[in-house]
């Protein structure tokens, strides 16, 4: 009896793994399966799946884990309870969130690949933006109040970088025509924003407005207001009611400025002098770019220089030109801040006196001449620089244009289901370019998306 069960289980198993279906997705002496899929080192492609999602889960629990320890240590209050202090930390259910998004969303994408593979018998890019866009749809295990709307526009923003890169290189190889695209679209993204930071502050995030606040200076940040009722005036459309925590005047303060119109046509009315006023604007933002800059570029090469300062004969000297190097690119980039800010006040007075009162066109100039100064900064950081700028210029242009086009104050985090498509469309994108032309994506983007995603 016991021989005829292990026969009937043998064979079982033996039509089970050479089934065409099961078979192929959990190969045995096949040939066909092994050739579509690039994992060797696993078992089968269930197998490789299932180790995708408990690794996806583990990195997450793990990041926010540790980030909540770090929390714990940082805090003196906290400090004082330290072991009841870790165990939440560690046993806090809502850490598992965003393991159980990054495991989901590694599951489905390898499944999802493989099993194409199977049934399409091919190995192309139309497997892969169909897995990267079922996966994407794993973003909805996030809550909306997690950042789910940020991660959405940072992950589209690296998409949006693959398919201009691609476009570009179409276009042309030569890298001074791929830097001057780089330049004209930072002055685009800065049109937008100032239109935003200046004239409808409540689409533009309040973090980001403040920064932009803290380093204009006073040109822009105090009659920021001013200009906006004066533009509101002069176009003919009521100014938006201020809401909390926005800078905004509300419709009834700006009737009762309708009697200084004229006055504010003057920049003398904001400040006493163009030239000085200007003047601090440029030494003030490059102060206050410098302090920012300095740490940033100092810290990291001190850290990777280490080793080579250690083994210096003269160890001082070895620091002394880590430091000299990061400063002198610290000084790069505060000049390119403070011509930023520079030009932007400056366009704005010069405009205001040329067209004697103030209007949406001045700002939206001011805004696309400022992004200019992106000149002054290395070639290198260009695509840095407009892989900031533009998921919160997409941002702002799409409150703006909700709200003239369609007369509704949805933001775009308020929009339902818009984050998800967002981001499933990019994870189509980022997962095609990473599995069939990884140059396309950029580092160390591209390096950390390896290392989550692996062999597929």
């Amino acid at each position: 009896m016991e021989h005829i069960l292990v026969s009937r289980g043998g064979a079982y198993i033996k039509w089970f793994s050479e089934h065409p279906l099961f078979g192929r997705i959990y190969p045995r002496n096949g040939t066909l399966q092994k050739d579509l899929c690039h994992h060797h080192h696993e078992p089968s492609c269930f197998a490789n799946s299932i180790l995708g999602g408990v690794k996806g889960f583990f990195i997450g629990y793990s990041i926010t884990t540790i980030i909540k320890l770090f929390r714990i240590l940082l805090s003196k209050k906290r400090r004082k309870h330290l072991k009841s202090e870790i165990m939440k930390a560690l046993t806090d259910v809502s850490n598992s969130q965003i393991g159980k998004f990054l495991g989901t969303l590694l599951f489905t994408l390898k499944s999802v690949n493989c099993f194409l593979r199977w049934i399409r018998q091919t190995d192309d890019k139309y497997n892969a933006l169909i897995a990267g866009s079922l996966a994407g749809l794993s973003i909805t295990i996030l809550s909306k109040g997690g950042g789910r709307a940020d991660l959405s526009l940072y992950i589209w923003s690296r998409a949006m970088a693959v398919v201009i890169g691609m476009i570009v290189s179409k276009l042309s190889n030569n890298q001074k025509i791929h830097h001057l695209w780089g330049v004209l679209g930072f002055m685009i993204l800065q049109a937008i924003i100032q239109n935003a930071h200046v004239l409808e502050a409540h689409n533009i995030k309040p973090s980001f407005s403040s920064w932009i606040d803290h380093l204009s200076g006073l040109n822009i940040r105090k009659c920021a207001d001013d200009i906006a009722a004066c533009v509101a005036h002069n176009e003919g459309y009521s100014f938006p009611k201020s809401k909390e925590g926005s800078h905004h005047h509300s419709t009834n303060e700006v009737k009762d400025k309708k009697n200084i119109i004229k006055a504010k046509a003057n920049c003398q009315y904001y400040h006493d002098s163009c030239v000085s006023q200007n003047i601090w604007v440029w030494c003030n933002s490059f102060a206050e770019a410098f302090k920012m800059y300095f740490p940033i570029y100092t810290v990291p090469r001190l850290g990777f220089s280490l080793l080579k300062i250690k083994n210096s004969p003269a160890p001082f000297t070895a620091i002394i030109k880590v430091v000299y190097a990061s400063a002198k690119d610290a000084a790069r980039s505060s000049a390119f801040l403070s011509a930023y800010a520079g030009i932007l006040c400056g366009v704005t007075c010069f405009l205001r006196k040329f067209a004697s009162y103030d209007r949406r066109e001045n700002i939206v100039f001011a805004g696309f001449a400022c992004g200019s100064s992106m000149i002054i900064e290395k070639p290198s950081r260009y695509p840095e620089l407009n892989l900031y700028c533009l998921p919160r210029a997409a941002e702002c242009l799409y409150n703006v244009l909700v709200e003239h086009l369609f007369r509704s104050s949805m933001k775009y985090h308020e929009t339902p289901g818009l984050d998800v498509i967002v981001f499933s469309w990019s994870c189509a994108v980022l997962f095609c370019a990473l599995q069939f032309d990884r140059g396309l994506v950029r580092m160390p983007f591209r390096v950390i998306l390896e290392k989550l995603i692996g062999n597929n």
